[in-house]
């Protein structure tokens, strides 16, 4: 893999520079740290880029499978299935079985073009409301609709849990 030159700022000056090695790579709490050696005819830097990156999850991870997520509090992306939509948000289905359905919460009614059976990517941030994972959206796009809806499950209302959020 050829690493680019980039062009950087260091002491009120100017200067391109050749990335020479990515030294450490780490991700935590939503936040890409990389540190690496820029080179360039005056030497060699060591230099520490930060972003705020967006997790890319399925449902099913996001729903960790446990009371509250462990993605809790974190930006995530995900897709899926409309299988319902209320007042203050939608329903999205990834597959089927328990684990695979999530509310996305749109408390300002942004996104109030969304039809069940639209196939949905969604970002925004993971939250528990009342022992209920959610995700409040921030982004939306709309990759196809009128898709067939997941196979339903019948339950009777003493085997509601959490995980048929």
């Amino acid at each position: 893999m050829t690493l680019p030159s980039v062009c950087c700022w260091r002491s009120s000056n100017f200067f391109f520079a050749k990335i020479g090695m990515i030294i450490e790579r780490s991700i935590a709490n939503n936040i890409e740290t990389i540190w690496l050696v820029l080179n360039n005819i005056k030497g060699s830097y060591v230099f520490k880029y930060s972003a705020t990156v967006s997790l890319i999850l399925s449902i099913y991870e996001i729903q960790g499978q446990a009371n509250t997520s462990p993605y809790t509090g974190l930006v995530a992306e995900t897709y899926g299935i409309v299988t319902g939509v209320t007042d203050f948000g939608f329903y999205i289905q990834e597959g089927v079985g328990e684990w695979n359905g999530i509310f996305v919460y749109d408390e300002d009614d942004l996104y109030k073009d969304i039809s069940i059976g639209d196939e949905i990517s969604v970002g925004g941030v993971i939250e528990e409301y009342y022992g209920v994972t959610e995700i409040i959206i921030s982004d939306l796009v709309i990759n196809s609709s009128n898709n067939t809806l997941p196979a339903s499950i019948d339950l009777s209302t003493g085997n509601l849990g959490e995980s048929h959020e």
